[in-house]
């Protein structure tokens, strides 16, 4: 099987359709089964909230937010054409609502707020889609030994979590559209105690 790498800022337009356009060529009569929209910046703001500026907070949400929808839109002709039709956006944990007491210890402030919006631009599209059997998911990676992730103070390697995620994407079905998922990964905890990553759904 052939591999190309054909490389687009997910925050440049012109460069996004020029992508398209040569994924396309590449791709032919054939449709794109499967689109994961990896890209994501964080910040870091240790005084809380309030010491998040607006620009800020625009520049992260220009990646994590903008580029997926920049990304899905401009790719979904393609996908329309596909087989498995599948759509997975790369979340987090720290951008769960229900879990936001658990995870103060981390202010990256701009991140959570972003990640929270793109789960929505998930459900939404969930919602649009299902009537053409899209598979729209929302899936956390776990922490991982990454610059953006925390280095060697993390938990996962990115080979873990890159399996564990392709494990969710292989599986993933229809009945599972609009959902956000973590991997499953056994032998780590948060806290000690809560077993890190079973696998499974999560809360929003």
């Amino acid at each position: 099987m052939a591999t190309y790498l054909i490389t687009a800022s997910v925050t440049d337009q012109l460069a996004v359709e020029a992508a398209v356009e040569r994924v396309s060529e590449v791709l032919g009569s054939q449709g794109l089964d499967v689109l994961i929209n990896n890209a994501g910046t964080n910040d870091t703001h240790p005084k809380g909230m309030r010491s998040v500026q607006a620009d800020a907070l625009m520049s992260v949400f220009e990646l994590n937010v903008v580029g997926v929808q920049r990304i899905t839109s401009a790719f979904l002709p393609l996908l329309e054409r596909g087989k498995q039709k599948k759509v997975i956006n790369i979340s987090s944990r720290l951008a769960s609502l229900s879990l936001a007491a658990h995870t103060t210890f981390a202010p990256t402030y701009a991140y959570k707020v972003s990640k929270a919006a793109m789960n929505t631009l998930t459900v939404q599209y969930a919602l649009d889609l299902r009537a053409s059997e899209f598979t729209v998911l929302a899936v956390s990676p776990g922490w991982l030994k990454t610059r953006l992730g925390g280095g060697d103070v993390a938990q996962l390697t990115t080979e873990q979590s890159a399996e564990a995620v392709l494990e969710i994407v292989r599986a993933a079905a229809i009945e599972d559209t609009g959902k956000l998922m973590n991997i499953r990964v056994p032998g780590f905890k948060f806290g000690g105690t809560v077993e890190a990553y079973p696998g499974g759904e999560m809360p929003w």
